[in-house]
């Protein structure tokens, strides 16, 4: 994975229904993770007639050991607060054969030095999260990162 992958629009092509998909997203990413690169996400849903499903995740802030490390450290609670409010957003579309094309990109972020992107390790580490979530459910799950 490419140190700018959270910029990146993530494609994936799965069997698992539009509303599957969604839901993974909505699991790994509403509330609290408390992994030590743990994030927490408020997760919001919708479904257009056409089948297709979308969620947006809104970046909360650090939690676990790293959340507990931050609080410490200036540097690292002004880029927290620069990245509250980027948002994630995740769309299953249904495809004509019973496939599945999601699209997740961050759609809102912070840039620190007008380069970096304000806790990037924490929207790629999600990602990440999502993408494993989702091959559980179709082993045959492809990834294309465009």
């Amino acid at each position: 994975m490419g140190l700018l992958d959270h910029n990146r629009t993530w494609r994936i092509a799965t069997n698992a229904s539009p509303a599957d998909c969604v839901r993974v997203f909505a699991d790994c990413l509403n509330g609290r993770n408390a992994s030590l690169l743990g994030s927490r996400w408020r997760v919001s849903t919708s479904e257009a007639k056409s089948g297709r499903r979308t969620a947006v995740a809104f970046y909360e802030g650090r939690t676990g050991v790293v959340g507990l490390m931050s609080a410490m450290s200036q540097r690292a609670s002004a880029e927290q607060d620069a990245a509250r409010g980027s948002e994630l957003t995740f769309t299953a579309t249904p495809g004509r054969d019973g496939s599945t094309t999601c699209t997740m990109e961050m759609t809102q972020v912070t840039k620190v030095y007008l380069v970096f992107t304000a806790d990037a390790r924490f929207f790629r580490s999600a990602m990440r999260r999502v993408a494993r979530r989702l091959r559980d459910l179709d082993a045959g799950l492809e990834v294309v990162k465009q």
